[in-house]
């Protein structure tokens, strides 16, 4: 007796060294991973339609052409806004020199020169509270160039990354093809793993299936009306690169943690620097109201909740705290959490409390 349960033991501490050990050999690969295992949960009807069309394909090939559209699906709106920034790179030149400049005096103080509102401000602050121009100085020149200066940090920690984010990409769509073609002899294998009943199986396997599938869907339809409403306040102001810049708000709308705010934010800006005052306060104020406030605090945690069948507040905290712990892995890691924790305890409701219940 005595000796089986050392054995136990050992085989229980064996197994989790080795399963420890797996995960961190894979956790760099963890949004690759989850990423692959997202679009093999949304895509795989698509996959079996394919079975369906051409029942004498092999499997490999028809996972080899289910991987491709995913791909196209993906990559291909990137390559054509890409391309339509290439097109336009001779109309934003002047603008993009026009900004290092102004950045660069910001960052020297020399602000006056080229934002001659800011010189009224300064006057206005010195009449009303009594600023001298060093207090200005150091209230607000100083300030507005260290955030000047953290934006141009990100946007090269940003370009450094896109190294990173190719390699991901690489592994998503590698893990993806395997996804497609072995995934129902690995998803048998870990089903007979679980050590729950078959009902009990099928409850939270399609609570995890409904999670998964809701919150990508609302993810890409909040983006999609993120990006129509920010092109129409462009139009509204009357930009001439309106629908360009409403597909980049949109796109950047997928990215937790970033969001819109990298696209009308330096619209807003932009527009209150050259003098239109009125424009700029538009465009700031209606990113802020509707493409942040009600779109995304409103709208897309009901879009997801809507077939994950949560409520809106316990929603809207799994998004917020999944991105705030675990990144961009947070917008599936949160809202999952918080939707299989009731299955899991109805059953253990079912299971223990009711048996307690009944032992006399």
């Amino acid at each position: 007796m005595i000796r089986n349960r050392i054995y136990d033991l050992f085989f229980l501490a064996l197994l989790a060294v080795v399963l420890c050990g797996i995960a961190e050999l894979l956790a760099p690969f963890a949004g690759a991973l989850l990423a692959a295992l997202v679009c093999a949960i949304m895509f795989y009807p698509m996959y079996r339609a394919l079975r369906r069309w051409f029942p004498h394909r092999r499997p490999t090939s028809l996972a080899l052409i289910a991987d491709l559209i995913v791909l196209i699906i993906f990559v291909a709106p990137m390559i054509l806004l890409t391309w339509a920034v290439v097109q336009e790179s001779s109309n934003l030149g002047p603008a993009l020199k026009q900004g290092v400049i102004t950045l660069s005096q910001w960052q020297r103080g020399e602000v006056t020169a080229s934002l001659p509102w800011i010189g009224r401000l300064q006057r206005l602050l010195g009449k009303v509270i009594g600023w001298t121009p060093h207090q200005f100085q150091e209230n607000v020149i100083e300030r507005a160039s260290t955030l000047l200066g953290a934006i141009s940090e990100w946007g090269t920690y940003a370009a450094q990354r896109i190294l990173f984010f190719v390699i991901g990409l690489l592994a998503m769509l590698f893990t993806l093809f395997f996804l497609f073609r072995d995934g129902e002899k690995w998803f048998g294998y870990i089903h007979d793993l679980i050590p729950m009943n078959k009902s009990e199986k099928k409850q939270l396997i399609t609570r995890i299936q409904d999670t998964v599938i809701g919150v990508s869907r609302g993810w890409l339809l909040t983006s999609l009306i993120q990006g129509v409403t920010a092109t129409l306040v462009y139009l509204v102001v009357g930009l001439a690169r309106a629908v360009l810049l409403g597909a980049l708000t949109a796109l950047f709308g997928l990215v937790p943690g970033v969001g819109t705010l990298v696209i009308w934010v330096p619209v807003g800006i932009y527009l209150l620097i050259k003098g239109m005052y009125w424009k700029g306060i538009f465009v700031l104020g209606c990113g802020a109201f509707m493409v942040v406030g009600l779109i995304d605090s409103v709208l897309r945690p009901y879009l997801i909740g809507k077939r994950v069948e949560l409520p809106l507040f316990a929603l809207f905290f799994a998004l917020l705290g999944g991105i705030a712990v675990w990144g961009a892995k947070g917008v599936i890691i949160g809202p999952l959490l918080v939707a299989i924790a009731p299955v899991l305890l109805e059953i253990y409701r079912d299971r223990y409390l009711r048996s307690q219940q009944n032992t006399p």
